[in-house]
C-alpha cells in the first residue's frame, strides 16, 4: 500500500523564525525608527525613570577672607519624569494568504533571494514601524480610556472611549447612542496614537500648563519661512543663542524653507551661497549654529522646536519580556501570533526647549 502524503504547513519556517529572531526584529524596529535617528535614545527603560537635572547658581566674587560659607546651596537637583508605554500587534497567519503575497517570480536574474519566513516579518515591522513614524509626534496615551456608554453624550476633540476592540476620538459632538457604528463620522480610530504621548503633546500639555510660552510665526510659505524660523531662534535666550542648537521642523516646513532660502540668496541670484541639495542646513543667519533637522515624524506640521542635543528623548525597553514576538498559537487554518514593545518620549529641561506657536 502506498504511503500517504502528508500535508506540509508553509508557516511553520515562519514560527521558527520568529522564535528565534524575534528580540532582534524588534531591536532593529526601535532602533531604525526614524525617530530614533533624530533624537536622543534611552535604553532598557522599563518604567517611571527621573531625567536628571542640575542647575548651578552664579557664585564667583573677589576674594574676602572674612567670608567663609556661600549664600545658597548653589546647586539644585531637579528632573522631569519620562515612562514607557506598551504598545501591541495581532498577527493572524494563514498560509493561503502568504502564499498571495511571495514576489520571488519578480526578482531579477541576478537577486538574491531572502528566506520566506524573513521577507514576510521584515514587511510586517517596516509595516509597524510606518505606523509608529506616521502618528508618534501628536500621540496622546488613551489606553485608559473608558468603556464607550450608549446614554452618554461625547463632545468633539475631549472625549475618548473605548468601543469594542478599538479606541475612538470624538471629533464631532454625539447624543445619546451615536456609537463608532451607527455614526462612524463622529468618531476616529486611534489606536496608534493612543499607545504613548509623543513629543508634539507634550508640547502643546506644557503650553496649556504655562510652562512653555510659544513664540509667534506666521504661517509658513514659500516665501516667508526663512524670516519666520529666524524669529524662533530670536526668541531665544542671548545665552542659549551661544550654543550650538537643533531646530526640528517637518518636511514640508523644510521643503518650504529651501525655495524660500534659495529665491533669496541662492544660485537664481547669481550668489554661490546655496541651500539645494546640501546634506546639513543651517539656519540662514545663525553663524551655523542652528542646525536645521528635517523630522519624517512631524509629518505636515507647522510646530518648530529649538532646543539643546539630547534634550529631546525617546525611552525604550530591547531586554523586556514585552520587546518579543510571543509564541504562535496554531489554529484551525494557520498561526496566531502577538508582539509587544515599550516606548515613552521626554523633554529632560524645558528650560532650553523654545517653541512656535502652530501645530
Amino acid at each position: 500500500m502506498a504511503e500517504t502524503a502528508k500535508p506540509t504547513n508553509d508557516v511553520t519556517a515562519l514560527a521558527n523564525y520568529a522564535g528565534k529572531y524575534s528580540k532582534a526584529l524588534i531591536g532593529q524596529l526601535l532602533n531604525t525608527l526614524d525617530i530614533a535617528t533624530d533624537i536622543f535614545v534611552m535604553r532598557n527603560i522599563d518604567g517611571p525613570t527621573k531625567l536628571t537635572k542640575l542647575t548651578i547658581s552664579a557664585g564667583i566674587r573677589p576674594i574676602d577672607t572674612s567670608i567663609d560659607d556661600v549664600d545658597d546651596t548653589g546647586r539644585v537637583w531637579s528632573g522631569r519624569t519620562i515612562d514607557v508605554y506598551g504598545g501591541m500587534k495581532l498577527f493572524k497567519v494563514i498560509p493561503e494568504e502568504l502564499r498571495k503575497t511571495w514576489m520571488s517570480d519578480q526578482l531579477g536574474p541576478n537577486a538574491k533571494k531572502e528566506p520566506f519566513a524573513q521577507f514576510t516579518w521584515t514587511k510586517e515591522f517596516e509595516k509597524i514601524a510606518e505606523e509608529i513614524n506616521d502618528s508618534v509626534f501628536y500621540a496622546d496615551y488613551k489606553a485608559d480610556a473608558p468603556a464607550y456608554d450608549a446614554l452618554a453624550v461625547y463632545t468633539a476633540g475631549v472625549s475618548f472611549v473605548k468601543f469594542e476592540k478599538n479606541f475612538y476620538a470624538c471629533i464631532t459632538t454625539t447624543t445619546a447612542g451615536q456609537s463608532p457604528t451607527t455614526h462612524p463620522a463622529k468618531w476616529e480610530k486611534i489606536n496608534a496614537s493612543a499607545i504613548t504621548t509623543g513629543l508634539g503633546t507634550i508640547i502643546k500639555n506644557e503650553i496649556t500648563a504655562g510652562n512653555l510660552v510659544p513664540i509667534p510665526t506666521a504661517v509658513f510659505t514659500e516665501t516667508n519661512t526663512v524670516a519666520e524660523l529666524q524669529k524662533v531662534w530670536e526668541g531665544t535666550s542671548k545665552a542659549f543663542k551661544k550654543k550650538k542648537s537643533i531646530m526640528y521642523i517637518s518636511g514640508d516646513v523644510m521643503t518650504k524653507y529651501l525655495k524660500d532660502y534659495d529665491t533669496r540668496y541662492g544660485k537664481g541670484n547669481g550668489i554661490a551661497d546655496t541651500t539645494e541639495d546640501d546634506p546639513i542646513v543651517y539656519l540662514k543667519g545663525s553663524r551655523k549654529k542652528v542646525l536645521l533637522k528635517e523630522c519624517t515624524w512631524m509629518n505636515d506640521s507647522q510646530r518648530v522646536f529649538i532646543t539643546l542635543d539630547e534634550n529631546a528623548v525617546m525611552a525604550i525597553n530591547q531586554d523586556s519580556d514585552l520587546n518579543s514576538i510571543g509564541k504562535m498559537i496554531e489554529t484551525l487554518h494557520g498561526y496566531k501570533a502577538i508582539i509587544k514593545y515599550l516606548m515613552g518620549f521626554q523633554f529632560q529641561d524645558l528650560e532650553i526647549l523654545y517653541v512656535n506657536d502652530k501645530l
